[in-house]
């Protein structure tokens, strides 16, 4: 049969084998089917094994090897077989075995598979504990509380061994035990995630592999906090004047522990405690601290004895902690300037610009001037509100800027003050005028 008729099957082929399998035609044969050899050893004796049984998955029928440990399966079609390989004092396996052609040529020569498989021997157990982390238990130097009723799953490195995952539950000191496990087959002890109290927790724990009717004991799996970085997002201490409360704000949710007095700390520069109101947020991401005396002191360095923020799933954020801040005194924007007017005093050659005083009192006043054809306000006049009098007036002698034509001039102002920055209102309407001609 001309190897063309099975090209439609090689195609399909999905998988390869598992193992280091020895595949020969050793005639060198034209033929369209190929069988699979078993030879089935115990894993550490090397010994063969008598009755173990094969069954392809697809199959009903069950095969058993023979006094050599030998089982042959004839006629099997190119392509990929799953082979289901149990004998009752042994782990049971799973593993693929490929058929292919061989040939390079049109006569299509099959070639058959010759596997070795490894069996495991039942018998070792495999014990320890499951903790959670307790905040009090690990200062103190312990591991943390019994993780009770919580689920504990093993898995094998080789991962033919079926089942691949096996599972047991822990008592109420923490304690697991999966017996009956197949000899010198390493693997993992994992806890998925699980909800203890308001946190979740995994964890994961290489464990060796032993003799039969011996015992691995793991140790103590310590579990850790399923939970995403808590990271600080903002915080204002570079900004704080005398009644700026603190606001820290974070990526995550924080939960009620972020709110406790002990959590942050801060004293001044004498090392004396300052008593603080800590808040949270309606979203649960930003704390807010203020001096509970209503204001800072100008001028003090302060420091962050404590500063630990919660996230709800267990996560903190502990990045201010002794750092420090300072108070500064930040100059307040000044309210916008009110009845700015003039009046011409046609026969002294002047404008009288006039305004109502603020209150508070800013530090400046700055009169701004576009004059003639200029088409950006510049800054004309700037002095203390002292340097206007008491009727806040500045006298403009306009005769400086007379022309043979007609002049325009217009005028605004703002109210500055000036601390560790400069702020200042917002501009007046325009006043105008036009200077009359020589």
């Amino acid at each position: 049969m001309k190897k063309s008729l099975f090209a439609l099957a090689a195609a399909a082929l999905l998988f390869s084998a598992c193992s280091d399998a020895v595949v020969s035609n050793s005639e060198n044969e034209a033929k369209d089917t190929g069988s699979i050899t078993i030879y089935a050893k115990d894993n550490l004796t090397r010994e063969a094994i008598e009755g173990v049984e094969v069954q392809i998955l697809t199959e009903s029928k069950v095969r058993k090897t023979d006094e050599f440990g030998a089982l042959k399966i004839k006629d099997k079609a190119i392509g990929s077989y799953k082979l289901r390989i149990s004998h009752k004092d042994y782990a049971t396996l799973i593993r693929e075995v490929k058929i292919a052609d061989g040939s390079k040529e049109e006569l299509a020569r099959v070639e058959d598979v010759v596997e070795e498989v490894s069996m495991y021997k039942l018998g070792t157990t495999i014990d320890g504990f499951v903790y959670y982390p307790d905040e009090g238990a690990v200062k103190s130097g312990k591991p943390g509380k019994p993780a009770a009723g919580v689920t504990v799953t093993f898995s094998w490195t080789n991962t033919e061994i079926y089942p691949g995952l096996v599972s047991t539950t822990t008592d109420s000191t923490g304690h697991y035990v999966f017996e009956n496990m197949p000899e010198l087959a390493a693997g993992s002890v994992y806890v998925p995630q699980t909800k203890i109290g308001d946190y979740v927790y995994f964890g994961q724990k290489a464990a060796g592999a032993l003799r039969v009717d011996e015992i691995n004991t793991v140790g103590t799996l310590v579990l850790a906090l399923d939970q995403n970085p808590l990271v600080m997002i903002s915080e204002n201490t570079s900004s704080l004047d005398s009644t700026t409360s603190i606001k820290l704000t974070f990526s995550e949710p924080l939960n009620a522990d972020s709110v406790k007095a002990h959590h942050w700390k801060i004293e001044n520069a004498a090392t004396v405690p300052v008593l603080v109101k800590v808040s949270l947020s309606a979203d649960k991401k930003t704390v807010t601290i203020a001096p509970a005396s209503g204001a800072w002191e100008v001028g003090e360095v302060y420091k962050f004895k404590a500063a630990k923020a919660w996230g709800e799933d267990g996560s903190t954020n502990d990045a201010l902690q002794d750092s420090t801040f300072s108070v500064k005194q930040f100059a307040r924007t000044p309210k916008a300037v009110k009845d700015f007017a003039s009046a011409d005093d046609n026969g002294a050659l002047t404008l009288t610009l006039s305004w109502t005083a603020n209150s508070p009192e800013p530090d400046y006043y700055e009169i701004y001037r576009m004059l003639g054809e200029e088409k950006t306000y510049t800054l004309w006049v700037k002095d203390a509100p002292a340097g206007f009098g008491d009727d806040m007036e500045y006298v403009y002698d306009y005769s400086v800027d007379m022309d043979t034509v007609v002049t325009p001039v217009k005028f605004i102002i703002r109210a500055c003050n000036d601390g560790n920055e400069y702020v200042c209102s917002d501009y007046s309407k325009a006043l105008s005028f036009d200077i009359p001609a020589i």
